[in-house]
């Protein structure tokens, strides 16, 4: 006889204007709106508050895919050799294993909604960022983030970091 997979349940999930779990990472505010609790780790789904200039080095999800809507600002996204600039309902898939960044305009800040198709993000989330109740970008930090960690940080939740890119 085959043993059956059961199927997690997900829960319902109202979140309020400026509701979730709030995180400073990395220059940014990132909330939580629904992670692994509620969507039975389906997905994790994400605002983001970005720096004006803010960049993340190319990389690629090993596991998840993502989709970023833009809110407000103007970000650049690039994909697999493919860049696009998007203001206010634009909108970037970027799937799995394909490399990609986005970068927020220097005249920014910018707001982002985000999902990510598993439960990895939220978990780096959890050990890369400060919690906070504070609803606004961090201040610079005393001292540069260790490159180095946080690369093993990414790598250690799915993400590889790849070479820059030129344009």
């Amino acid at each position: 006889m085959t043993d059956l997979i059961t199927d997690t349940e997900a829960t319902l999930r109202l979140v309020e204007p400026g509701g979730g779990d709030h995180w400073w990472m990395l220059g940014t505010l990132t909330s939580i709106k629904a992670g692994r609790d509620a969507t039975a780790g389906r997905m994790t789904i994400a605002e983001f508050e970005l720096p004006p200039g803010f960049a993340l080095p190319p990389h690629s999800h090993r596991d998840e895919d993502e989709l970023f809507y833009v809110l407000d600002g103007e970000v650049t996204f690039w994909c697999d050799g493919a860049q696009r600039t998007f203001t206010r309902g634009g909108m970037a898939w970027l799937p799995r294993r394909k490399p990609h960044t986005f970068s927020i305009a220097d005249d920014g800040p910018a707001r982002m909604f985000n999902i990510h198709t598993g439960p990895m993000f939220e978990d780096m989330v959890e050990t890369l960022g400060q919690r906070t109740s504070d609803l606004r970008l961090p201040d610079p930090p005393d001292q540069e983030p260790d490159p180095i960690a946080i690369a093993q940080v990414f790598a250690d939740h799915g993400i590889d970091l790849l070479p820059s890119v030129s344009d």
